[in-house]
């Protein structure tokens, strides 16, 4: 797994282990998805006696991208059967954010027979796909072949691949399963992609429709993803209010959040959880936040996902906020 998607998912990791998985980290390149399935593709090769490859995204050589799509197709007949028994129809549009592709593909499959529904994929434009910083391969990727496939890629004049860029773990691929290319050549899908910014508000929207839905913030890799972004209380105030502007005080008075110093580097992105004792210039800093929280009279839950210090660094945000409270 690469190392940045490791630290991006912490806890998951943590259960892979809780049941006896060994989770190695890798980290050349992007240390991403891309490189994590270049390590075990070569391990395989190296290792073949006595190794299985799998994987989970729709991506590699076949039989892998069909093999994905058969396990991930319970997504769209479970999909099919519920809306024929509460709609009595099938759906105008089948929507599914692609990476790799594996639970767009899932979403798509049984569907995909259905002329009348219309399938769309969305990308992850980054910070936009004019600024180069984005996972968008259908909308300016070239053909290429990469990891035993023939797809296509973001690659430069010389094919070699570009560094890939979303806010999201797992969208950062700079590539797309070929059967995806394939429904966008032919048209039965279109692809669309949609910015970092586009999709934190569509978040917000989805909070609008349910009051049982509250976001979670992350201010740790809010703030590596955009290369330290937040100084201090006015970056912090200023997130705080476009939620309460969105989903108003009530709502926000209960957020969750995640909260870590994050070590990062510009270009590259995350790198590694720090500790609040670690003073390497990464932030973000917990006073100023803490503060805000006193003054706004919020009571979030927070999680504390300090590396190796957590129960720590919480009980010293906790005492902390008490002192300004």
């Amino acid at each position: 797994m690469g190392a940045e998607d490791i630290e991006r998912q912490r806890l998951n990791v943590f259960r892979m282990e809780m049941l006896g998985a060994k989770v190695c980290p890798v980290t050349t390149g992007s240390s991403t998805l891309k490189d994590a399935t270049n390590e075990a593709i070569r391990t395989w090769a190296e290792r073949a006696e006595d190794t299985f490859y799998i994987i989970g995204s729709a991506v590699g050589p076949h039989p892998y991208p069909k093999m994905v799509k058969e396990f991930q197709k319970i997504i769209s007949v479970e999909a099919k059967k519920q809306i024929l028994e509460k709609e009595g129809r099938l759906p105008d549009v089948v929507t599914a954010c692609v990476g790799g592709g594996s639970n767009s593909i899932g979403m798509f499959a049984d569907f995909i027979d259905e002329p009348s529904v219309r399938l769309v994929g969305v990308e992850a434009g980054g910070l936009g796909v004019e600024t180069g910083k984005h996972a968008s391969a259908m909308a300016l990727g070239k053909v290429g072949v990469l990891h035993g496939m023939k797809t296509y890629l973001l690659q430069d004049d010389n094919g070699n691949i570009e560094l890939a860029h979303s806010i999201s773990a797992g969208l950062d691929y700079p590539g797309v399963g070929p059967e995806h290319a394939y429904l966008r050549d032919t048209g039965r899908a279109e692809y669309v992609s949609v910015t970092d910014t586009e999709a934190m508000e569509a978040l917000l929207e989805l909070c609008k429709l349910d009051d049982t839905f509250l976001p979670t913030i992350d201010f740790g890799h809010l703030n590596a993803r955009e290369f330290g972004y937040i100084k201090g209380k006015a970056e912090y105030e200023k997130m705080l209010d476009e939620v309460e502007n969105a989903i108003g005080h009530d709502r926000l008075k209960i957020f969750h959040s995640h909260f870590s110093k994050i070590m990062f580097t510009n270009p590259g992105g995350e790198k590694k959880h720090l500790t609040f004792d670690d003073n390497q210039g990464f932030g973000p800093d917990y006073e100023p936040l803490m503060e805000i929280v006193a003054k706004k009279d919020l009571s979030p839950i927070f999680v504390c996902e300090s590396a190796g210090t957590q129960d720590k660094d919480a009980l010293t945000m906790k005492n902390y906020y008490l002192s300004v409270k």
